[in-house]
């Protein structure tokens, strides 16, 4: 698949070497943590969270070693006493904001220029970490616990025993707080207690919880629940706009000047093992026309790239472990067309994207050209990390 690779095992080894030095255990930051450990492979090229290294086309002679970052993290990074929630919602801005830069090698895996690209995402729908509408959703689905759990503390104190006070309030404690309590673990006297409470206050989705499974733990089911709602904000749009301009090697003089969009959605069940991502990009770029002797950007690309990604997941806590993305690429040279040249193209794109560690990935590409019967392949190495240690909340 591709030309031998001078130096690869050299290049896969320097970058697990980064990895380990850099990534550490990451007790803090955790609503930032849990989204971005949510998040397919795929949504992470698009936008990433924290940090992205990855060498590309390693399989090629022209090879890329990139490195993305997110706006907000490398200010983080650099003042970790930006850790409280009011910057966190203060400087939008930055989390949606993602900064590139790729250093291209040649065969000899010698500097062949670099490029510069930002990205910013015009809308964030998966971000649930500060939204109103998860917030609501998270209540709503939790609504009968909360009130019920309220109604009993109410009930609680106009009991004037002080035994039978002390009696109910630790049972009904454990019933919302302790994960190894059961509702048929109440006394039998305190749970009539209970099912009159849910009666009187109309709580449907509780009574037919507890009829239809008496040995419920309240906290797991509460838990669930908020998963659920948090989970299905991994379907919710993302749609990035990003520029990217790269120099030639000899020289820092434009090379190429690309504008681009993408846009992500998740399509079926998000709680699901088995998911759907709809990924459509458009791309429109100015490069060199190399029959002229000057340097310029008069040969001009524009693209489009639209396919599926196919989500599997089950890895540590309900994170993806498999991709594959199937798309058809359309693109168009509408000026600086060489001689002999096919002035339009179409391929068949897949991408195969397997997990091997918590942050590394290994992206497989494939590209079918119908109207020759190439394939071309491309082996990359992908790994997403927070660059943080345990920082204080």
């Amino acid at each position: 698949m591709g030309n031998k690779l001078p130096n690869s095992i050299g290049w896969l080894f320097l970058l697990l070497f980064c990895l380990t030095a850099n990534v550490r255990a990451q007790k803090s930051l955790n609503p930032l943590l849990t989204a971005d450990s949510l998040a397919s492979g795929n949504y992470k090229d698009v936008l990433t969270s924290f940090f992205q290294v990855g060498l590309n086309n390693l399989t090629d002679t022209n090879k890329h070693i990139n490195f993305s970052s997110n706006l907000f993290a490398y200010m983080l990074k650099s003042n970790p006493s930006l850790n409280i929630d009011t910057n966190y919602v203060k400087y939008k801005f930055a989390r949606n904001t993602n900064l590139d830069l790729n250093v291209k090698l040649n065969n000899k895996n010698q500097f062949n220029g670099f490029s510069l690209g930002f990205r910013y995402a015009i809308l964030n729908g998966r971000d649930y970490t500060i939204s109103k509408e998860f917030i609501s959703l998270a209540l709503s689905n939790n609504y009968d616990l909360y009130i019920l759990h309220d109604s009993l503390a109410a009930k609680r104190s106009a009991i004037r025993d002080h035994e039978v006070r002390k009696k109910f309030k630790e049972q009904t404690e454990k019933l919302f707080n302790d994960s190894a309590f059961t509702f048929d673990k109440l006394d039998p006297d305190i749970r009539k207690i209970v099912i009159n409470t849910a009666e009187q206050g109309n709580l449907k989705y509780f009574l037919n919880l507890v009829n239809h499974n008496p040995s419920v733990c309240l906290k797991n089911n509460a838990k669930d629940r908020y998963e659920e709602v948090k989970n299905s904000f991994q379907n919710k749009p993302l749609w990035t706009i990003g520029v990217n301009m790269s120099s030639y090697s000899d020289r820092f003089q434009l090379n190429t000047l690309n504008v681009s969009t993408e846009f992500l959605k998740g399509i079926i069940n998000p709680n699901a093992l088995s998911n759907l991502e709809l990924n459509i990009k458009g791309n429109l770029g100015l490069g060199d026309d190399s029959t002229e002797t000057a340097r310029n950007l008069k040969r001009g690309i524009i693209s489009w790239d639209a396919g599926i990604n196919w989500v599997m997941k089950g890895w540590g806590g309900n994170q993806t472990f498999l991709e594959f993305k199937l798309s058809a690429n359309q693109s168009r040279i509408f000026s600086g067309l060489y001689k002999g040249e096919e002035g339009n193209l179409f391929t068949v794109n897949g991408t195969l994207r397997f997990r091997i560690s918590n942050n590394i990935w290994i992206p497989i590409q494939l590209k079918y050209d119908p109207k020759t019967g190439n394939v071309f392949g491309f082996l990359n190495i992908t790994t997403n990390f927070t660059g943080f240690g345990k920082t204080k909340n």
